[in-house]
């Protein structure tokens, strides 16, 4: 029996004035900071030190975002718009900047010999990682070292992305991956802003594109998307599933409530993926908390 609660899929009406792009505002760590806070309150004991380290993490990062003195990026012609040869000697200041920040708090031992470890690397070595991170290299890169790498890069493409002056576009472009960074979507959001239209989210820049909720995020499947809980699972996270390639992305209703955070969402919701994976749904796009 399917541990799974469909959903309506109620479809996009006639909007005028649809915006395909819309760009980040302000420093999204503030407001994650507060969200992972309010996680912890709730959370079992035991997962208390997980989520403290989550919020010292996007805490270094909400102060290195703040210190970042960035130039509004010049944009490729065409998707992606931004140019990571402009960017990417940024990355390593950020990278650096988290590091130094974490050092200065009560960490678990482990995670205090990963910060000594990271130390040693050299600006050449961070930028090489970056381009990795961003599907453009094949540097091995050790695991551990993945949440720090991953959330100071995104530092750097949330803050050019939020300076960025966009061409006039034309909403049937349709695009699958992030039209800014080129990155996949960390999920799918409703917000009370935007006049009922679903937007994918960029799990790097942030920046939202507009997608009609009856296509998939993945596929050129313009059927039937089931949206899908678990029996007895009270959230506004729930998981948009596409029956023709077996992809599934986070889906975020935040029109009751605007402050709730994809990433804080999505990490409260682990047991929907685990149920998931379970029925051969694949995951495109992981959260930069669990690398």
């Amino acid at each position: 029996m399917s541990q799974f609660t469909p959903e309506n899929n109620v479809l996009v009406g006639t909007i005028p004035d649809i915006k395909p792009i819309l760009l980040p505002e302000g420093n999204p760590f503030t407001s994650r900071v507060m969200q992972f806070e309010k996680m912890e309150i709730s959370a079992p004991e035991s997962l208390h030190s997980t989520i403290n380290f989550w919020i010292h993490l996007t805490e270094a990062a909400k102060h290195a975002y703040a210190d970042l003195e960035m130039a509004p990026p010049t944009l490729n012609d065409a998707a992606p718009f931004l140019k990571d040869a402009e960017l990417l000697p940024y990355f390593p200041n950020v990278f650096k900047h988290i590091v130094a920040a974490l050092n200065a708090k009560k960490l678990a031992d482990e995670v205090k010999s990963v910060l000594t470890a990271m130390a040693d690397l050299s600006d050449e070595t961070l930028i090489a990682y970056a381009k990795t991170l961003l599907g453009q290299g094949s540097d091995e890169i050790a695991k551990e070292y993945l949440p720090f790498l991953s959330i100071a890069l995104k530092a750097v493409y949330v803050k050019s992305a939020t300076l960025a002056t966009l061409p006039k576009l034309e909403v049937e472009q349709g695009f699958h991956d992030c039209p800014m960074c080129g990155d996949a979507p960390i999920a799918s959001v409703l917000d009370p802003m935007d006049n009922g239209l679903r937007y994918l989210v960029c799990n790097t820049c942030e920046t939202k594109w507009h997608k009609v909720r009856s296509t998939c995020h993945s596929c050129p499947n313009t059927g039937k998307i089931e949206l899908l809980s678990l029996e007895g699972q009270e959230s506004p996270m729930k998981a948009e599933s596409c029956p023709e390639c077996h992809a599934y992305i986070k889906h975020l209703d935040r029109t009751k409530n605007p402050m709730l955070d994809v990433y804080v969402e999505d990490l409260a919701t682990l047991a929907l993926d685990f149920t998931l994976a379970e029925e051969n749904q694949q995951r495109l796009s992981m959260n930069l908390y669990l690398r």
